[in-house]
């Protein structure tokens, strides 16, 4: 406010000042705390459902195990190599996700290349195909004219797109349907993932790119998945 003299003229200026430094302090460790209680319920819930998904596997595998030793009959001893084989790799899929995950948190740096990305959509297509293979999906690959070579991480893309396509072919039911196209689009390059799955509701539509997060059905609906996959793409 203005600060004037016996003739009225203004001489100085008068003010209050309030240091708010605590408050905004105490603000912040709030914020920080609320966002620690957050990661510390997504991580709980994710070493809860982890050590489901990691048990489950290695019990079937100690039973198959077990068949194996008590069986004479040829046919059914293949059945229970069949099934070791698949939670191994079952496994092995948990791993790897936990891996790149910490891998893209330490490394954090890229390799950019002149990379073909046909060439890594038909790869990633084909990997998954025995998935696709084993629940009956109807899997469909449309690759679009005057796709040109990109300046990308050949190895960390490819694991961008077979996370996106691997979450479609394991949340579509028995005998579904995904498609996954790429094309062009003016100067980018577009590449689609299309299933008739069990979709995502919108409350679960913001969270699906955090980290070990998976909603109520995918838990109920399968096992398998790690709340990762999504993620590493994502990053």
């Amino acid at each position: 406010f203005p600060v004037k003299d016996e003739n009225g003229k203004i001489i100085r200026t008068a003010g209050i000042v309030e240091d708010i430094t605590e408050r905004k302090i105490l603000e912040q460790k709030a914020v920080e705390l609320g966002v620690e209680r957050e990661t510390i319920k997504i991580l709980a819930n994710f070493i809860r459902d982890t050590a489901h998904d990691l048990r489950t596997p290695l019990t079937i595998i100690r039973t198959s195990s077990y068949l194996l030793n008590k069986l004479t009959d040829t046919n059914e001893q293949h059945k229970h190599i069949v099934i070791i084989n698949k939670q191994v790799d079952h496994l092995k899929n948990i791993i790897d996700q936990l891996h790149h995950m910490s891998q893209l948190d330490v490394i954090g740096k890229y390799d950019f290349k002149i990379t073909n990305v046909k060439d890594i959509v038909k790869t990633v297509y084909k990997n998954f195909a025995y998935k696709a293979n084993d629940k009956k999906i109807e899997c469909e690959l449309s690759i679009g004219d005057d796709i040109k070579d990109i300046k990308a991480d050949g190895n960390y893309l490819y694991k961008a797109i077979a996370g996106i396509y691997e979450n479609a072919i394991v949340y579509t039911q028995d005998n579904g349907n995904v498609k996954m196209k790429i094309y062009s689009n003016g100067n980018s390059i577009n590449i689609d993932v299309i299933d008739n799955g069990i979709g995502i509701s919108k409350d679960d539509l913001g969270k699906i790119f955090k980290r070990f997060y998976k909603s109520n059905h995918a838990r109920t609906s399968n096992t398998t998945a790690t709340g990762l996959g999504l993620s590493i793409s994502k990053t």
